[in-house]
């Protein structure tokens, strides 16, 4: 078969039945693609220079006239959103024999600076910052680090991966979404850490007792006497809860906040008591 025959086909089942091609207009074909990078809105898209598509924040745009079979397109950008440095198109330029849907949209976003200062470092090596897949290790004696840079709208959380021996490093102001100017407010607070654990009573032979100390947890293995959380920074308070209690058991803690001094903290027992049947 002819491909002036298979347009003629098509043609004439979307003339019979317009709503089944789906769109609007004239045509009989959808015009459209996917988005990269658009996570604001202020994206507009011209076909051939006609009418202007408001195109939000998302994955996925459409224009919303259905173009003739053999028709020409040339999809462009006419104005991109504020966080975009710029806009290109892939795939814009063709000629229609079936829907258009392979065209593609890439937004790349301006980017600013995420730094701040370290303190308590001195020379101790070990420590790592990340900030979601990006990892950055910060050499001894360093006072200020800068981590790769985020686009503008987009969500950073830097956190410690790993504290130098002996040493628990905590983050101040290390969360948010990047806006139009650099963060420098992060700060890495490194300090002398000290153990925190103490005794625990009644447990036995049950599973599933879960303490926690802030973000920091630990699962108790059945017949233990003793714990350990991690380590604490001198200054630093803790605040060492039950998470979850053994199955037919409830646990309290006592000793259990505080604010961590320059000596270990072992003095916190856990009691366990069996549940009153119902």
């Amino acid at each position: 078969m002819k491909i002036s025959n298979l347009r003629a086909g098509v043609a004439l089942a979307c003339a019979l039945g317009l709503s089944a091609c789906g769109g609007s207009g004239s045509g009989q074909l959808v015009l459209g693609g996917s988005l990269y990078g658009v996570t604001k809105d202020g994206l507009k898209l011209q076909n051939n220079g006609g009418s202007d598509l408001d195109v939000p924040a998302g994955t996925y745009f459409q224009f919303p006239d259905l173009i003739p079979i053999d028709a020409s397109y040339n999809v462009t950008v006419k104005a991109i959103p504020s966080n975009a440095e710029k806009c290109e198109v892939s795939n814009g330029i063709g000629r229609a024999v079936y829907d258009v849907m392979t065209i593609g949209i890439t937004c790349t976003l301006k980017k600013h600076t995420v730094s701040g200062t370290v303190a308590g470092l001195g020379n101790a090596s070990g420590l790592v910052l990340v900030n979601g897949s990006v990892r950055l290790p910060i050499d001894p004696g360093k006072t200020t680090f800068a981590m790769t840079d985020v686009g503008e709208d987009t969500p950073y959380g830097i956190t410690v991966l790993t504290s130098p021996a002996g040493l628990v490093c905590t983050v101040t102001n290390g969360v948010g979404t990047m806006l139009t100017a650099d963060i420098n407010n992060v700060a890495i607070n490194c300090a002398k850490g000290h153990a925190l654990g103490g005794t625990i009573t009644g447990l036995g032979d049950a599973t599933g007792l879960e303490l926690i100390n802030g973000t920091d947890k630990i699962t108790v293995d059945k017949g233990a006497t003793t714990f350990a959380m991690p380590m604490v920074g001198e200054n630093s308070p803790y605040n060492v809860r039950v998470r979850t209690n053994p199955t037919g058991l409830s646990c309290t803690v006592t000793n259990g906040v505080g604010t961590m001094q320059t000596n270990d903290i072992s003095n916190v027992s856990i009691s366990c008591v069996a549940v009153p049947a119902a």
